[in-house]
């Protein structure tokens, strides 16, 4: 006797069915976890916006931001209270050699460590025709008795001087507890006056 052909159809769709409704769950499942379910998780992923440590940072460096801001707003105040030029600390009017010596001194004695070397480079430059510009005086400094914590301080105390510095190189000797700095002050060739008229 020949098989029915309708139980030989339900049969077959009885073993596929398992199969087919797998099959459909998985299309289901990967469509709504690669569409929905992915991009919302990658938001708290690192480096995601919503992730922890990424919030964190950004609040950090916009409350640092915030924080200097205020240095500088507390900054301008007391100057401007005492009748004093901002950018003339900043930018003074000439090279200021003494001031130089003296305030690197005090960036040293601040953080505790000793200063050995301050050579000021003498440069020929022709100041005149130069009212206004901005003029360089590069700077070679050695400290001594330097570890990792007091380097740390007095890269610090070297960026946030009053006299606007750029610190060009740097070579740490932790043995012997010796940093050197090649740095870069700046001054107005001129009078501050006549160029911030």
């Amino acid at each position: 006797m020949p098989p029915d052909p309708k139980k030989t159809g339900a049969t077959m769709f009885d073993a596929v069915s398992p199969f087919l409704i797998v099959i459909i769950f998985a299309v289901v499942f990967g469509g709504g976890y690669t569409y929905f379910i992915q991009p919302e998780l990658q938001k708290y992923l690192p480096g995601g916006p919503l992730n922890y440590n990424t919030v964190h940072d950004v609040l950090s460096s916009r409350q640092q931001y915030r924080d200097n801001l205020n240095a500088l707003f507390t900054f301008y105040k007391e100057t401007s209270a005492h009748a004093q030029d901002p950018l003339a600390m900043i930018l003074p009017s000439d090279k200021d050699i003494p001031t130089l010596y003296a305030l690197f001194e005090k960036n040293a004695k601040d953080v505790g460590v000793g200063l050995q070397v301050i050579d000021i480079a003498k440069k020929d430059e022709n100041v005149k025709n130069m009212e206004g510009k901005i003029k360089k005086v590069e700077i070679s400094l050695r400290f001594v008795n330097v570890d990792y914590a007091g380097l740390k301080r007095l890269l610090e105390a070297l960026q946030t001087n009053i006299r606007l510095t750029t610190i060009n190189d740097m070579a740490f000797d932790p043995q012997n507890g010796i940093v050197n700095f090649s740095v870069t002050t700046y001054y107005f060739a001129g009078k501050l006056s006549s160029s911030t008229k």
